[in-house]
């Protein structure tokens, strides 16, 4: 194989994370293919700085614009003779099966079962159910496909020098240089998975009473710019970089279900990770969320409520007594 392209329109960063390795396990087995991937530009910053990527092609995260902006790149993508095209993503639009198709590919390998008469294609069959296992499994089955073995699914990002001077800028100016690091990080790309300012509060409370950590909070979108003062404070982030960088630096870390579970895997960081209980959910991609994409790091600790309760009813006393393990 010379040339591979990868498709991934998918806007999650967390599942571009995890990701990662498959590049990296293609390259050690033929170091001289030319990798290529169509991606979201949500997710550009994590595959732009990945040193296993010859190349990246980021779409609008506009519907509107996408698919215009996708055939526009269609005669460029042809005069580049793609050996195998690989769409990852579990589900894919049709159109991007008429996409494909006037790429003139020579293979192609596709994950979405609804299109696997549209196109001739070698199947990566899988789907959410209680069998499947982690999503790693999935991606170890795809490069085994390629004559791929001995694997290794750490996933691995690359942060800029500018981005970890700005942490460390961060840390001398509120003297944490040499200090214990706890970071919490109470958004999710759900507002459901969001941590409670009154829990949140309460939290940071207990942690300060039971440990010797310096708090520092995560803020995305919403305002957590409340009075927490002593040892706690907070890094408003501007994007996915910030937040791998802070990660990078942090002791241990407090998350709701979000990308930061998966960038504190890439650093084998100690971690707790509450989660929503969703078991009895008839949407299977709810339903088995922590089997398939939770953390596989045997340095984190999952929590979760009672079935059919949010991460809001997980008792403080139990996140506490979690930490103590650290």
């Amino acid at each position: 194989m010379k040339k591979i392209l990868f498709i991934n329109l998918n806007k999650k960063i967390g599942d571009a994370v995890v990701s990662t390795f498959i590049f990296r396990e293609i390259k050690k087995q033929y170091p001289d293919t030319k990798i290529t991937v169509l991606i979201s530009n949500a997710t550009k910053q994590i595959y732009e700085k990945n040193k296993y990527i010859d190349k990246t092609i980021s779409l609008t995260d506009s519907k509107k614009f996408r698919r215009l902006q996708l055939f526009l790149y269609i005669p460029y993508l042809f005069l580049q003779h793609f050996d195998l095209a690989v769409n990852i993503e579990l589900y894919i639009k049709k159109y991007m099966i008429y996409f494909i198709k006037l790429l003139r590919v020579k293979k192609v390998i596709l994950s979405d079962k609804r299109r696997f008469d549209l196109i001739k294609c070698t199947p990566l069959i899988w789907d959410y159910n209680d069998s499947l296992g982690h999503i790693t499994q999935v991606y170890i089955k795809l490069l085994n496909i390629l004559g791929i073995k001995d694997i290794s699914t750490k996933y691995n990002v690359t942060i800029p020098q500018h981005y970890l001077n700005k942490i460390k800028d961060f840390i001398n100016k509120n003297n944490l240089t040499g200090k214990k690091i706890l970071l919490i990080n109470p958004e999710g790309a759900e507002t459901e998975r969001n941590i409670t300012n009154k829990n949140l509060n309460i939290l940071v409370n207990e942690i300060k009473k039971n440990s010797n950590y310096k708090i520092i909070i995560l803020s995305y979108k919403n305002d957590y710019l409340q009075n927490f003062n002593n040892n706690t404070y907070i890094f408003k982030t501007k994007d996915i970089m910030d937040t791998i960088a802070i990660v990078y630096f942090s002791d241990l870390i407090i998350t709701v279900d979000t990308s930061v579970v998966h960038i504190a895997d890439c650093f084998d960081k100690q971690m707790i990770v509450l989660y929503n209980n969703r078991e009895n959910d008839t949407n299977k991609y709810y339903k088995y969320n922590i089997i398939v994409w939770g953390s596989k790091s045997n340095k984190t600790i999952t929590m979760k409520p009672d079935i059919g309760k949010n991460i809001n009813d997980i008792p403080i006393d139990s996140i506490i007594k979690n930490l103590k393990i650290f």
